[in-house]
Parts: C-alpha cells; sequence; structure tokens
C-alpha cells in the first residue's frame, strides 16, 4: 500500500509538472517589454519622418506612404514639384514670352537697318498739304514720288553747309527741323534762287563792295532758320518743353500752352520774301559803296535787332556761324528761352550783344 501511494504520488507530480509551463524569470519579461517598446519606437519614427516627407511635397499622407504590420516596411512617394520651382518655371516662360513679342513687334514697324531709313511722309502744319519727303539715305537725301525738291542741289548745299560748320548733320537729317525746312526754302520757294557751283573755287576773289552767292545763300539760311525755329508750332514747344523758362515778368507762363496766334511776330516785314535781306525788318547791311545800308539786295549783315518783338523759341546756333561780320545783336525782351550757345564766340567782330529780360540760361 504504501509503495502504491508513491507511485501514485510521484504520476501525479509529473503530471501537475507536464501540465503546468515553466515560470519565467524577471529578467526575461524586461527584456521583452524593452523589445517591444523599441519595435513600437521605430514605427513612430518612421511615421513622422514620411509624414514630414508628405508634407513637403504637398500630398497627403495616405498617398505618401502605406506601413505594413511587419517591422520592415516600404514607402512610396509621389514626386511633386514644390511651389519655388514652379514659380521660377513660370517666370522662365514669361520672359521668352515677351521676347518672342518684342520681335514681332519690331518686325511688324520694320525697324531701319544699318542706318538707313525709309521715305517718310510728314504733314506739315504751316506749309499747307500732306507732302512726300525725300528719304535720307547714306548721308543724302534720295528722291521719292510727289516730293518737288531740287535734290541735286539740296544736296550740293547741304553738304556745303556742312562743310563751313554753319549746321551739325543730325539737325538736317530731320525733316522736321527749322535747318531742314530753311534749306528746303532756299532751294524751293525762295524766289532768289542762290545756288552754288559744283566745285568750291577758292581762287575766285570777291571786291570789298560785294559778296558771293555762297555768303548771301548762309545767310539767308541762317535768318530762314531763326524764322522756323520761333515760328512753327511744333517746333516752339519741343524747344520749350524741355527748358527751365525764366519768368521775368512774373506771370504765368505754360509754353505748351501756345497758339499759333501767341507766337505770332510782331513786326516781320519782308521776312522769308523774295526781297533782299537788307530790306528784312531788324536786318541792317553794312554799307554798300553804291547803294548804302538799304536796298534791295543781299550783302554782309551788320546789325540784327529784333527787341520787343514776341518772339518765342530759342535762338539758333546759325545766327552766329553765318553771320560772321555782325557787330551788333538785340534780341532783347522777348521770349527767347535755353542756353546761349558757346558759338556766339565765332561772331569776331561783335560789339554789343543785348539778351536782357529773356528767359536764357548758362
Amino acid at each position: 500500500d504504501r509503495a502504491e501511494k508513491a507511485e501514485a504520488k510521484g504520476i501525479n507530480l509529473m503530471t501537475s509538472s507536464a501540465a503546468t509551463p515553466p515560470l519565467r524569470s524577471a529578467s526575461s519579461v524586461s527584456f521583452s517589454r524593452r523589445e517591444s517598446s523599441a519595435r513600437a519606437a521605430q514605427h513612430s519614427m518612421a511615421e513622422t519622418n514620411l509624414a514630414a516627407s508628405a508634407r513637403e511635397l504637398t500630398i497627403p499622407m495616405a498617398e505618401a506612404y502605406t506601413v505594413p504590420d511587419s517591422p520592415v516596411f516600404t514607402a512610396s512617394i509621389v514626386e511633386v514639384i514644390p511651389w519655388y520651382k514652379q514659380k521660377r518655371y513660370v517666370c522662365i516662360f514669361l520672359m521668352i514670352a515677351m521676347i518672342m513679342l518684342i520681335g514681332v513687334v519690331a518686325a511688324a514697324v520694320r525697324l531701319p537697318v544699318g542706318g538707313k531709313q525709309p521715305s517718310i511722309v510728314y504733314v506739315n502744319v504751316t506749309d499747307g498739304p500732306t507732302e512726300s519727303l525725300p528719304a535720307w539715305i547714306d548721308g543724302n537725301y534720295q528722291a521719292t514720288a510727289g516730293n518737288g525738291l531740287d535734290l541735286a542741289k539740296f544736296n550740293r548745299i547741304k553738304d556745303r553747309i556742312l562743310e563751313r560748320g554753319i549746321s551739325h548733320v543730325a539737325t538736317l537729317e530731320s525733316p522736321i527741323s527749322p535747318q531742314y525746312k530753311a534749306l528746303r526754302w532756299i532751294v524751293r520757294d525762295d524766289k532768289r534762287q542762290f545756288d552754288l557751283t559744283t566745285q568750291d573755287d577758292e581762287s575766285n576773289t570777291i571786291a570789298e563792295n560785294e559778296i558771293d552767292d555762297e555768303r548771301a545763300l548762309f545767310q539767308r539760311y541762317a535768318l530762314a532758320v531763326l524764322w522756323y525755329q520761333t515760328n512753327d508750332l511744333q517746333v516752339v514747344h519741343e524747344s520749350l518743353s524741355g527748358e527751365e523758362i525764366v519768368n521775368v515778368f512774373d506771370e504765368g507762363y505754360d509754353p505748351l500752352a501756345l497758339t499759333e496766334e501767341d507766337i505770332e511776330w510782331n513786326q516781320s516785314t519782308n521776312w522769308m520774301s523774295e526781297k533782299g535781306l537788307c530790306l528784312w525788318h531788324g536786318v541792317t547791311c553794312h554799307p554798300h559803296e553804291q547803294l548804302g545800308e538799304k536796298f534791295d539786295g543781299d550783302f554782309y549783315v551788320a546789325i540784327l535787332n529784333i527787341t520787343s518783338n514776341n518772339i518765342h523759341g530759342v535762338l539758333p546756333r546759325e545766327v552766329y556761324t553765318a553771320l560772321g561780320k555782325m557787330k551788333a545783336l538785340d534780341v532783347s525782351k522777348n521770349r527767347f528761352a535755353g542756353p546761349v550757345e558757346g558759338d556766339i564766340g565765332m561772331l569776331s567782330d561783335l560789339q554789343d550783344l543785348f539778351l536782357f529780360e529773356n528767359g536764357f540760361s548758362g
């Protein structure tokens, strides 16, 4: 009996031992928990990094990545162009479009190439109807349909004017300049029809009481420039718009508001007529041995007195460069403006100069 009880007890102990799992140590349990926490931390860090990447690429989180249940995972990133790169591409596109537009506009207006200008149609507001002007090409004017100028004569006189330094070439290139209009008047409209020989013969001598055609032509040209400079409304507006007008009369004065009536001279007897310049108002010639001071002819100008004559504009340099024998110049009490040209020093015989009560500067 005692042996049977011991055997039965041994069997019960074996059965109980087989049914009950072995107990874990405290250190084993702590290790398992740390491993789980580490895996959870890895998952959390991966989710945080991918969320930041998704925000930078401006795409939703769900589309940015997928994380499976296993600790090892893969992420699929959708490539999106950042906003700052998009702006750069838009700017580049707009610049290219602008360059193309400028090219189209330039082709449409047919910009001159190589300094050659096409013929121009200019409406002369003071001389009548529309006129077809010659084209300035390679330093000379070329004929165009509807133009009545003797271009051979025009270019011949123009070249001599430039050789003598009477005018600057730039002023004669523009068909709206007072210099161009004055030369056109000399060639086409002046009844006296002065001309120059084809060859400049310096061997010709002129008696003291005579004047050659060249000097007479230059003087008529210079006075015609003065006329157009101060009587053409468009020229007056352009010449005064950029000048600082000195108001010597203490009254309101807006040069751009001037009308044709406002700029009309008080006295202009015989100006721009077929009469000799010795009969033009304000012009006094040197005494001629046979004809005296006042005669219907062209002789050396001694005095130009156009004081108190309601003259607006600037005083052109041709007055200094073409009237070399002038002794007195009086343009006081007018509406002249702008600087006094340094070329006034070319008047080597000048004794009296009156510029007061104007808007001159410099």
